[in-house]
């Protein structure tokens, strides 16, 4: 009997460390399955978007490119198109501006969702279109039942990016205003402008100043990367945002743990968008034009084009310009003929339109 009482007991031991293992091993191609149909995702809608602007560089049929925003709306996960703002801010202005209220009403139902606050209304492009559009009844519905709205909003915020995020502007707002000639909560009028010292010597204590402070920033944000993942726009209310400019390029980098926060950032934004959670368009902007807007000199990996002082958008030039659609096809964007004739820039020499 006590024979049989072993070795039933070592069987259930057995049996447990058996199905403890399938659970295991289940839950790990769960999740590869579900980082599959993420990437799949991210790939799909890509390919989608890169042929609607293409059609939409070709025609110019504004309506073509509000249907497949609005589609996308339906088709995919909306925290995705947030984080990778996949209309890049011209859905719903398109759609206000050709009239098509039903495309528009669905867009500024995705905006609130998505972090457009009632405070902002008022400024919707185009301007005399979106005052009628507000006072559609069915628009007035939904600013009626705005807080639900706003909620969807604020259920996907990672409050602890919310909370870095709020401490590195509170403590760039803080140190930049020290030395700006405004009153400081620290040390009230006794430093105001540091008028007392000599222009050179300002100047230095200003830049050091503001070292340290961006210094401490990236501290904080590469700490919150490590335990929390990429702060994406639903995650931390817009991302980096200004912080991105403080610590991205050759003339602002700060160093971490040996890292440099260019390198940092450049490593976790390339990253991001592969999966899903990085406006691409953002990124080319930090990487090809990171002396915005003191220099426009230098030369860019994948062509992006930026607004001047005139008004025009103004390619810079481009390194290995024979191969920077592949490299573009490698962050999902579209061939940099599309982006020209849809801006209106010319395409810079080298170029070959395929």
């Amino acid at each position: 009997m006590k024979c049989d009482s072993l070795v039933k007991k070592t069987y259930t031991c057995y049996s447990q460390n058996i199905m403890k293992k399938l659970i295991l091993i289940l839950a790990f191609f769960s999740t590869i399955h579900l980082f599959a149909q993420e990437s799949d995702d991210v790939t799909r809608f890509y390919t989608a978007k890169n042929k609607a602007l293409t059609h939409f560089a070709l025609s110019k049929d504004t309506s073509s490119l509000v249907a497949f925003y609005t589609q996308c709306i339906k088709d995919y996960d909306n925290v995705m198109l947030q984080n990778i703002e996949f209309d890049e801010g011209d859905g719903l202005e398109y759609a206000i501006a050709i009239g098509d209220h039903k495309s528009a009403i669905e867009l500024f139902k995705y905006e609130i969702t998505t972090g457009l606050s009632k405070e902002m209304f008022p400024f919707l492009k185009p301007k005399v279109k979106s005052k009628e559009f507000l006072k559609k009844p069915k628009v007035v519905e939904i600013i009626e039942n705005y807080t639900a709205y706003r909620n969807i909003y604020i259920q996907h915020l990672d409050y602890n990016w919310v909370q870095t995020m709020a401490s590195c502007s509170e403590t760039d707002t803080r140190n930049r205003s020290l030395l700006s000639g405004s009153p400081s909560w620290i040390t009230g009028n006794a430093y105001m402008n540091f008028a007392y010292l000599s222009d050179s010597l300002r100047k230095r204590l200003f830049n050091d100043f503001i070292k340290v402070t961006d210094s401490l920033n990236y501290a904080l944000i590469a700490k919150t990367y490590k335990n929390h993942g990429f702060p994406t726009s639903a995650k931390a209310r817009g991302g980096l945002g200004f912080l991105s400019v403080h610590l991205y390029g050759p003339r602002r980098d700060q160093y971490y743990n040996g890292i440099s926060s260019t390198h940092f950032l450049d490593s976790i934004m390339y990253k991001a968008i592969l999966a899903g959670e990085y406006d691409n368009r953002e990124y080319i902007f930090f990487k090809d034009v990171p002396e915005y807007p003191y220099a426009f000199s230098t030369k860019s990996t994948f062509g992006c084009a930026v607004r001047g002082k005139d008004g025009y958008y103004i390619p810079s030039e481009i390194i290995d310009i024979k191969n920077v659609d592949k490299r573009r096809a490698k962050i999902f964007l579209p061939p940099l003929w599309v982006d020209a004739a849809i801006k209106g820039y010319e395409l810079p020499k080298g170029y070959v339109k395929p």
